[in-house]
């Protein structure tokens, strides 16, 4: 469990999510959702030793190109619809850190209190989900790195972390895992989980592939167990205390524009209310 001075927020926010969600035993039926947790008080580069450390992992930063999805055929049924995808979008996937961002940031006024609220108390300590305030925290643009924790010498198991920094402030943007799940239901979907001290975030995408060969992905579910946010709370035995978030969801569109320039439109929402839009410009490194 995380000690610091702001100890006692992390305290009243699991137990937010323990009074108010469900508990739910770590069982086959369940496994697609669970994922790691943090369980110091900086989630960032550092987390990720860490944890490989102590959870018998091998850090794996790959000399050659290596993506969040690594084979789009694992999130579509057929090989047809994977065919239907823009080569540059499903480039980016399979080749992530190849990649890096620019990225731009608008707060809708009324959430902006919000924003800082959560920056200031959460993210900057955590060094997690560290969402721009302004457009000039993002003026110098953002280092993207893909770091693989893998256990088996086969690489059969193994965890993809995708590590973002924002260049101007140094301040971990994201550190998510990312992988490839299907529900009990049989629907594929991608799953990324934020962790956070003795617990994580996780928000759980529906793919779509648009007639125009660009990507959406959509975290927009009606009951637990399908797309959607959810908190995660753990005790020792790995059980969890898990906190479904209908209201809020998030829309993530990556598509290439009218010049061949590859984007990206990330817009979050509670209840009907635009809260956040991101825009990313996606290019090669040098």
């Amino acid at each position: 469990m995380s000690k610091g001075k702001n100890h006692w927020i992390d305290l009243s926010t699991q137990l937010w999510v323990k009074l108010t969600g469900k508990r739910i035993q770590h069982s086959k039926e369940w496994n697609w959702l669970f994922g790691p947790s943090g369980d110091s008080e900086i989630i960032g580069e550092g987390f990720i030793h860490k944890f490989a450390k102590e959870n018998g992992y091998r850090v794996h930063i790959p000399k050659k190109a290596s993506g969040i999805i690594p084979n789009m055929k694992d999130l579509f049924h057929n090989s047809a619809e994977v065919k239907r995808m823009d080569p540059k979008v499903r480039n980016f996937y399979e080749h992530t850190s190849n990649y890096d961002m620019d990225v731009w940031a608008k707060w809708t006024g009324i959430f902006q209190p919000f924003a800082w609220l959560l920056t200031t108390i959460f993210s900057r300590r955590l060094q997690q989900m560290n969402l721009p305030l302004d457009a000039l925290d993002t003026c110098y643009g953002m280092n993207s790195k893909v770091i693989l924790l893998t256990k088996n010498k086969d690489q059969t198991e193994n965890l993809v972390f995708w590590l973002r920094h924002l260049k101007g402030t140094g301040n971990v943007l994201y550190c998510g895992i990312y992988s490839v799940q299907k529900n009990q239901s049989g629907s594929t979907f991608v799953r990324v989980i934020f962790p956070l001290p003795n617990g994580n975030a996780t928000v759980v995408l529906k793919p779509e592939i648009l007639p125009d060969g660009s990507l959406k992905l959509i975290s927009k579910g009606k009951k637990f167990g399908e797309s959607g946010f959810y908190f995660f709370v753990f005790n020792r035995k790995g059980d969890a205390w898990i906190r479904y978030l209908p209201s809020f969801h998030e829309f993530i569109h990556v598509f290439v524009d009218f010049e061949g320039t590859l984007r990206a439109e990330h817009k979050v929402f509670l209840f009907r209310w635009q809260v956040l839009h991101l825009h990313y410009k996606i290019f090669l490194k040098k």
